[in-house]
C-alpha cells in the first residue's frame, strides 16, 4: 500500500513540473526579444536586420530633416553612439535603448528634406530615403486641373514610385483590386475626400513643396470619376501607374489634414480655414431656414467634448503606424509633448494610421475617440483610461457624497428675521434647494417672525449666509424743512465782499464742499457795521461753492437768530 503511495506522489510531482515548465514557455512564447544585428547604409537606403522578427513605427517631426524609427521588444545588440555618413541622403544616424522591456530608437538625420517608404521581409526592414526636392523636379511634369472631367482624363505623369509596405489588412475583407467611389463631404469645419474599394485599401501618403498630397495606392485601378475640387482644394488628379494609382491633391495653402482606412474607404479629412468654416456656418444657417427646419446643434469638436477652434497648439508631428500597439504611441507622445502619461492596464489594441503635419494633442484625441477613451490632466500628469472608468469614477464620487450626507449629524438651529419676511426667505431657501432632501426641514414661526432649521452643519452654515444676504432694511429717504421768518431791515444790512486770488483748479468734482477764505478781495463792500466778530456778532461770511449741507444752513440761521434777524417758525419731518 504504501508502495502505490510513493509511485502516486512521484506521478502527481511529474505532472507538476510538467506543467510548470508548459506554463513557463507559453509565457516565452507571448513576448520574444528581439536583437538588432546591424545597421548598414548605402545610397539612399538603410538597411536594420534583427536575429527575429520584430514590429516598426515610424514618426516624422515637424522638421523635414529629421526621422525617428521605434523598435519595441528589440535590443540594441551594437554599439551605440553616433554612426556617421557619406553616403547620399543620409549624413548620421544616433542609436538609443531605452526601458525594459526594451525599446530600441533610431533617429536619422537627412543631407536634404525626405521622407521615408519602408519596406519589411522577414528580420529585415529597409528604409528607402525619398529627396522630396528631387520628387518635386520628376513631379513638374504631371499635369494639373481644378476641375477633373468625368472620365478621370486629368492624368499626371507616370513615374515609377517606390515600393510600398504592406498593411496587415482585415480579415473579413480582401485586398481591393479597384477604386468604385470618390466623393467629397463638407461637415461644420472639416472637408472629407473619401475613396473607396472593392476591399481594403493600403495608401502611401506623403507631401511634396508647393502645398501637395499624394496618395500611392498600389494594386488597384481607378473606376470611378474624380470629383470636383472644394476649397481648401485646389484640384483633384490621377495618374496610372505600373503598379499603384497615384492621386494628387492640390491645396490652395498648407493645412493640417488626417488619413484613416476604416473598412473598405481611406477618408482624408481636411481642417477648413477660419474664413472657409465661418463661410459653411453661415451659408449652412441660410439653408436651414430657406427649407424652414430647426436648426442642428453643431457636433462636438474632435478632442473630447468641450474643446474649440483653435484648442490645438502643441508640436505638429507625423505619425505613420502599420498594425502598431497603442501603448508605445502613447510613450511616444509622452516623449514629444513633456508631459507624464499614466496608462490604465484596461487599454489595449492596435491601430493603423498616418497622420501628416498635425499637433500632438490631435494625434492623441484622434487614438481617445477610435478606442472610446477619455483622458484626465492634472497638472503635467496625463491620465488614460476607458471612457467607463471615468463615469465610474464621477459615480463613485456621487455615492460617496451621498453616503457622507446621511452619516452627517442633523443639527436644529434658530434663525431670527429682522427685517425681511421669513415666508419669502423661506421660498427661496426651497427654491435654492438648500435643504438636505428627506433629512432635513424649515418650520416657519409668522409671529417672531422666525426660522427653525434642521439640517446637517454645512447646509445650515450655507442658509445662514443666504439670510444675512436678504435680511436687510429696506432704504429710506427723510426729507425736513424749515419755516423761516426774517427781519425786513436785514437786507439793508447785507453787502458783498468779491474777489479771490489766482492758483490751481481743484480736483474735487461738483457738489463738494470748497471754501474760499483770505487773500486781497477786488470788491469790497462789507455790511455797514463791519468789524471784528466781537462788535459785529453776525460777522462777515466767506464765498462758499457745492450743494449746502444741513450743518452748515443750521449754522447760518442760528447766527440769523442771535441777532435777532430771524425765527424758526416750523421744521416738519417727513
Amino acid at each position: 500500500m504504501r508502495q502505490k503511495l510513493k509511485i502516486y506522489a512521484l506521478l502527481l510531482a511529474a505532472l507538476t513540473l510538467t506543467s510548470g515548465c508548459a506554463t513557463t514557455a507559453g509565457v516565452q512564447e507571448e513576448r520574444q526579444i528581439a536583437t538588432l544585428t546591424a545597421i548598414d547604409i548605402t545610397d539612399n537606403t538603410l538597411n536594420i536586420n534583427a536575429d527575429k522578427p520584430f514590429k516598426y513605427t515610424i514618426y516624422k517631426p515637424s522638421d523635414p530633416y529629421k526621422a525617428i524609427v521605434e523598435l519595441p521588444d528589440v535590443r540594441l545588440g551594437i554599439a551605440t553612439g553616433k554612426i556617421k555618413s557619406e553616403k547620399a541622403g543620409i549624413t548620421e544616424i544616433v542609436p538609443s535603448q531605452i526601458g525594459e522591456p526594451p525599446l530600441t530608437k533610431l533617429e536619422i538625420l537627412f543631407s536634404s528634406p525626405a521622407d521615408i517608404v519602408p519596406a519589411y521581409k522577414g528580420t529585415l526592414l529597409t528604409l528607402n530615403i525619398i529627396n522630396l526636392e528631387e520628387e518635386l523636379k520628376a513631379d513638374t511634369t504631371e499635369k494639373s486641373s481644378e476641375t477633373p472631367k468625368a472620365e478621370g482624363t486629368n492624368i499626371a505623369a507616370e513615374k515609377e514610385g517606390p515600393a510600398l509596405p504592406k498593411a496587415d489588412a482585415p480579415k473579413e475583407l480582401p485586398p481591393a483590386t479597384s477604386i468604385v467611389k470618390v466623393n467629397i463631404e463638407k461637415e461644420q469645419d472639416v472637408l472629407k475626400l473619401i475613396i473607396k474599394g472593392n476591399g481594403y485599401l493600403n495608401p502611401n501618403v506623403f507631401e511634396l513643396a508647393d502645398n501637395r498630397t499624394v496618395l500611392d495606392i498600389p494594386n488597384v485601378t481607378l473606376e470611378a470619376p474624380l470629383p470636383k475640387a472644394q476649397s481648401p482644394l485646389k484640384g483633384i488628379r490621377s495618374g496610372k501607374y505600373k503598379d499603384k494609382i497615384r492621386i494628387v491633391l492640390d491645396m490652395k495653402e498648407k493645412i493640417s489634414f488626417t488619413v484613416s482606412s476604416i473598412g473598405d474607404s481611406v477618408i482624408v479629412s481636411f481642417q477648413l480655414p477660419e474664413n472657409e468654416k465661418l463661410a459653411a456656418k453661415t451659408s449652412e444657417g441660410e439653408t436651414k431656414v430657406a427649407e424652414g427646419a430647426k436648426p442642428e446643434k453643431p457636433s462636438p469638436s474632435a478632442l473630447g467634448g468641450a474643446n474649440g477652434e483653435g484648442k490645438y497648439k502643441g508640436q505638429k508631428i507625423s505619425l505613420d503606424f502599420q498594425d502598431a500597439e497603442i501603448g508605445p504611441i502613447f510613450r511616444l507622445l509622452a516623449d514629444i509633448s513633456g508631459y507624464n502619461f499614466v496608462i490604465d492596464p484596461a487599454v489595449k489594441g492596435k491601430i493603423t494610421l498616418k497622420l501628416m503635419n498635425v499637433p500632438w494633442e490631435q494625434a492623441l484625441d484622434i487614438i481617445l475617440q477610435t478606442f472610446s477613451l477619455g483622458k484626465s490632466i492634472e497638472g503635467n500628469i496625463v491620465w488614460i483610461a476607458p471612457i467607463t472608468t471615468f463615469t465610474k469614477i464621477s459615480e463613485d464620487k456621487i455615492k460617496a457624497k451621498a453616503v457622507e450626507e446621511i452619516s452627517e449629524d442633523i443639527t436644529q438651529e434658530i434663525v431670527r428675521i429682522n427685517y425681511a419676511d421669513a415666508g419669502e426667505i423661506s421660498g427661496a431657501i426651497d427654491k435654492g434647494k438648500l435643504v438636505t432632501k428627506d433629512r432635513g426641514s424649515i418650520t416657519m414661526d409668522t409671529r417672531m417672525n422666525t426660522l427653525i432649521i434642521k439640517d446637517t452643519q454645512k447646509n445650515i452654515n450655507k442658509i445662514k449666509e443666504l439670510v444675512k444676504i436678504m435680511d436687510v432694511a429696506k432704504p429710506q429717504v427723510m426729507i425736513e424743512a424749515k419755516l423761516v421768518t426774517v427781519s425786513s431791515d436785514y437786507s439793508e444790512s447785507m453787502g458783498i465782499r468779491w474777489g479771490g486770488t489766482l492758483g490751481t483748479a481743484t480736483p474735487k468734482a461738483f457738489g463738494t464742499e470748497i471754501d474760499i477764505t483770505g487773500g486781497t478781495f477786488s470788491v469790497n463792500t462789507p455790511v455797514v457795521s463791519g468789524g471784528s466778530s466781537t462788535t459785529n456778532p453776525g460777522g462777515v461770511l466767506g464765498l462758499s461753492l457745492g450743494s449746502a449741507s444741513t450743518v452748515q444752513v443750521n449754522l447760518s440761521l442760528s447766527a440769523l437768530e442771535k441777532i435777532n434777524k430771524a425765527q424758526t417758525l416750523s421744521n416738519p419731518k417727513i
